[in-house]
């Protein structure tokens, strides 16, 4: 991979039944970026149509699930107009939420939370939809 290549955005994996999906922007805590997100899409997309996978995860790469919205790409919307921002940024988060809530198998959003050595085990932040 050269320097210009970059890591994909999202990563999956099959593990029997399951797809895993990995946000992979660790550096920017998994922000949601229109990449980010049309990758997510597409995923689903794909994952629905496989009567193999029964159920989805989704965990973030590195100390993050995920920020929430990249408010740099945002603020880059912003500056050509709000209609742009609408457009081009808030829609395509707005139809991935709704993707995510309707979907007809279920997603689990997982992230480990880190632990300190003297408490007495791990714990794991899950939420279940669908």
């Amino acid at each position: 991979m050269s320097k210009q290549q970059s890591s994909p955005v999202l990563l999956r994996e099959d593990r029997g039944a399951v797809a895993i999906l990995t946000l992979n922007r660790p550096d920017k805590l998994n922000a949601l970026s229109n990449e980010l997100i049309a990758g997510i899409m597409n995923a689903l997309n794909s994952i629905e149509l496989d009567s193999s996978v029964r159920v989805v995860v989704i965990t973030g790469a590195g100390r993050a699930f995920s920020a929430g919205a990249d408010i740099a790409a945002f603020h880059k919307h912003m500056q050509a107009g709000p209609a742009d921002a609408i457009m081009h940024f808030m829609r395509p988060g707005h139809q991935m939420t709704r993707r995510v809530e309707s979907y007809p198998k279920p997603i689990i959003l997982k992230k480990a939370v880190t632990v300190r050595p003297e408490q007495e085990s791990p714990h794991l932040l899950t939420t279940v939809i669908g």
